[in-house]
C-alpha cells in the first residue's frame, strides 16, 4: 500500500520582486515532494508581482494566491500561517529557489526521526556569478551546546511540523528587521527534536536593492538587533539556558558591532569599542589587513583606521567591477 504523504505548506510573501519571482515559484512547481499548497502572499506589491501571483495559481492548483495590504514580511508570513492547512509549513522569500528534492528530503527525515523541525544548507548566490556556500553542518540531530553555529537565523532553511508551532504558538514580531533572529531562536529554545542536513538545497540571492541591504534601514536594524537580543536574552533565562545560548547571543552582538564599522559612514569607533564588549572574542579578524585594523581601532589610532578602511572599500569595489567586466 502507498504511503500517504503529509500535507506540506510553504509560504511565499511577496513584495517588489517581478524580475526574480518566476524562477521562485518554477523551482516550487518543480518540486519531487508532490502533497503540497504554495501560498503567494502579496503584500501590497506595486509591480506586477500580484498579476504573476494570480497567473500562477489559475494555471497550478498547488498555487493560492492571497491580497493584502502592505504591512511587512512579519506581517505576511503571519498571514500566510492563518490560511495554510499543511501538516508541515516552510517559508521561502520570493526571490530566493530551492532544489526540486528539499522538501522531500526534509520532510521524509522528520517522518523517520519524529523531528518537530528539520534545516538544511545553503549557498549566497550574487548576482554577478560568485556563488559562496555556508559552512557545512553536522549532520544529524542538532545540538546546540556542541555547535552554537547549528543555529542558522533564516527561517527559510528550516521545515516545521505545524502542531509545533501551534503548541508553542511561534509568530513572526511584526515592525522589526531581523524576525527571523527571533523566531529560529525561538525554535531552538522550544524544542530539541531538531534534524540537520548537510545538503545544499537553497539557494539565497544577493542583491544590492533588497530591503537586507538597503543603506538607510541599518540605524533601524541596530536598534531591532538590540531588542531581539535582549528578547532571547529574557526567554533563554526563563527556559534556564542562558550560558547555552551566550555563544548564539554574542555572535548576533558582534554583528551589531559590525555595523559601527561597516555599515556607519563615517565610522563611529567609539560606538564600536563601548558596544557590546563581551562580543569582541565573536569578531573575525581574519586576514593580515583586518588584523591591522583591529589593532590600530583598539589602540584608538582612529585617523589610521579610516584610511585602512578606505583603502579596503576601493579595493573591495575594484574587484567587483572587475569582476562585472569579465562577464561583459
Amino acid at each position: 500500500m502507498e504511503k500517504t504523504w503529509p500535507l506540506l505548506t510553504v509560504i511565499v510573501p511577496v513584495y517588489r520582486v517581478e524580475k526574480y519571482l518566476d524562477r521562485c515559484l518554477d523551482s516550487l512547481a518543480a518540486q519531487t515532494y508532490k502533497n503540497i499548497e504554495i501560498i503567494l502572499v502579496d503584500d501590497g506589491s506595486p509591480d506586477r508581482c500580484p498579476e504573476i501571483c494570480e497567473k500562477r495559481a489559475a494555471e497550478d492548483s498547488r498555487f493560492r494566491c492571497i491580497h493584502k495590504e502592505n504591512a511587512g514580511l512579519s506581517a505576511a508570513r503571519n498571514t500566510g500561517l492563518e490560511y495554510a492547512h499543511g501538516d508541515y509549513i516552510a517559508f521561502i522569500d520570493s526571490d530566493d529557489w530551492v532544489e526540486p528534492e528539499t522538501y522531500e528530503t526534509a520532510i521524509d527525515e522528520a517522518e523517520k526521526t519524529g523531528a518537530e523541525v528539520v534545516q538544511w544548507n545553503a549557498m549566497d548566490e550574487y548576482e554577478n556569478g560568485l556563488i559562496l556556500k555556508w559552512p557545512a553542518l553536522s549532520e544529524g540531530k542538532a545540538d546546540i551546546k556542541k555547535d552554537p553555529a547549528v543555529l542558522r537565523n533564516n527561517v527559510w532553511n528550516y521545515v516545521l511540523r505545524r502542531s509545533f508551532i501551534d503548541r508553542c504558538n511561534l509568530r513572526f514580531k511584526p515592525g522589526i528587521y531581523i524576525q527571523d533572529v527571533l523566531f529560529t531562536s525561538m525554535l531552538f529554545l522550544n524544542t530539541d527534536k531538531i534534524y540537520s542536513i548537510n545538503r545544499y538545497f537553497y539557494h539565497y540571492l544577493v542583491r544590492d536593492s533588497s530591503i537586507t541591504n538597503a543603506p538607510e534601514t541599518q540605524s533601524k536594524r541596530r536598534a531591532d538587533s538590540i531588542f531581539v537580543t535582549g528578547e532571547i536574552e529574557k526567554a533563554a533565562a526563563a527556559a534556564g539556558r542562558l550560558d547555552e545560548f551566550t555563544p548564539v547571543l554574542n555572535a548576533i552582538k558582534a554583528d551589531i558591532k559590525r555595523t559601527w564599522l561597516w555599515k556607519t559612514d563615517p565610522p563611529d569607533f567609539d560606538k564600536f569599542r563601548d558596544t557590546f564588549p563581551e562580543a569582541d572574542t565573536q569578531m573575525k579578524w581574519n586576514s593580515t589587513g583586518l588584523r591591522l585594523l583591529r589593532f590600530l581601532i583598539y589602540s584608538k589610532h582612529d585617523t589610521a583606521a579610516r584610511l585602512l578602511m578606505l583603502a579596503y572599500r576601493i579595493l573591495k569595489k575594484t574587484k567587483k567591477w572587475l569582476s562585472r567586466k569579465k562577464d561583459i
